[in-house]
């Protein structure tokens, strides 16, 4: 465990996200705005996300 992990903003694009999980090898990372915990996204939600562009 870190004392200053990796977090992305609630704005950060889906490729940049992707991008971030394949070269750091990360699954999930925190969302953070402005100091508080917004949530967390995954690589599940991210290749949901491009699922959901063949539909």
């Amino acid at each position: 465990m870190t004392s200053k992990p990796k977090t992305v903003s609630s704005d950060t694009i889906i490729r940049d996200l992707a991008e971030i999980f394949v070269k750091e090898d990360f699954h999930a990372l925190p969302v953070v705005d402005k100091g508080e915990l917004k949530g967390i996204v995954t690589t599940t939600d991210v290749v949901k996300y491009f699922l959901e562009q063949y539909d």
